[in-house]
């Protein structure tokens, strides 16, 4: 950060104007507002366009993991089923299907 050694004119405003009224003073004061923001936290990045999740590892009821490959344009909250791997069925030496509800954490 530049160092300053004179404090600017709190009234000469980014556009190199005087503030003269209220309404003037109130953009001013939000132009401090947001330089004060951008000293002390930095800009914050935008948000991406897309994110783009090629493959899913799910762990399974019995502790295995099972990759997955997912489409484009899944979506947050999106519901999958993995057939077999689910809890097992009654009477049956079969596996019903996981259901991996897609929570996406940045």
């Amino acid at each position: 950060m530049k160092l300053i050694k004179e404090l600017p004119d709190p009234f000469l405003m980014k556009d190199d104007s005087h503030v003269v009224t209220l309404e003037d003073w109130n953009l001013r004061r939000q132009e401090i507002k947001d330089m004060m923001i951008n000293i002390q936290y930095g800009s914050m990045p935008s948000s991406p366009e897309e994110v783009i999740i090629k493959n899913l590892e799910s762990k399974t009821l019995d502790g295995g993991e099972t990759p997955r490959e997912l489409p484009s344009g899944t979506q947050h909250g999106s519901i999958h089923h993995i057939s077999g791997l689910g809890l097992p069925r009654i009477g049956r030496e079969t596996r019903g299907d996981l259901v991996v509800i897609l929570q996406l954490v940045v």
